[in-house]
């Protein structure tokens, strides 16, 4: 598996292998989106556009130290096509624009700075209604879109189910 890193040079020879580059395109900076915790992921902007490059790996990304399913960029990439599949949670979505499955890298449109929400883990923040009607139709229309009654697949994420009990469990004590 190769690691990805923050070099332009090396993410640019990367990029053009797997032809996810267009022709007379460069990159012009790569730069962490925000804080994120469990993968390698950087915005890249170049001289036509920017996107999103996510690589999951053996360990979680912020804690080296705690070991994590390499696999999990492949099974988000499957709910992303899952979930595209309905119109409209495909609009409020990143498109998938590429996927190396050796190396659980994904290639994915970059929606634009905004929040993570993690403020809300502070004490006496909220989220605004506005939002929370948003994060609830969303989640309502995955919910009745996406069930055992409407498809056949199955995207199981047993492993990373674990490490998050394994954590839960680790904080309680």
């Amino acid at each position: 598996m190769i690691k990805l890193n923050k070099t332009i040079a090396e993410l640019s020879s990367y990029l053009q292998s797997k032809e996810w580059l267009y022709d007379d395109e460069t990159i012009l900076s790569a730069e962490k989106p925000g804080d994120g915790n469990m993968n390698f992921t950087l915005r890249i902007t170049t001289n036509r556009r920017s996107f999103i490059i996510k690589q999951s790996r053996e360990y979680v990304e912020k804690y080296p130290q705690v070991a994590a399913p390499s696999e999990r960029v492949l099974l988000e990439a499957e709910f992303y096509n899952l979930a595209g599949t309905v119109p409209q949670l495909k609009l409020m979505m990143p498109n998938l624009i590429g996927l190396d499955q050796e190396n659980s890298i994904m290639l994915m449109d970059d929606l634009g700075k905004g929040l993570d929400y993690s403020y809300l883990y502070e004490e006496g923040n909220v989220i605004s209604e506005a939002d929370l009607l948003t994060v609830i139709y969303f989640i309502a229309k995955l919910h009745t879109s996406i069930n055992s009654e409407t498809t056949s697949q199955r995207i199981a994420n047993k492993k990373m189910r674990e490490l998050t009990m394994s954590i839960f469990l680790n904080i309680r004590t």
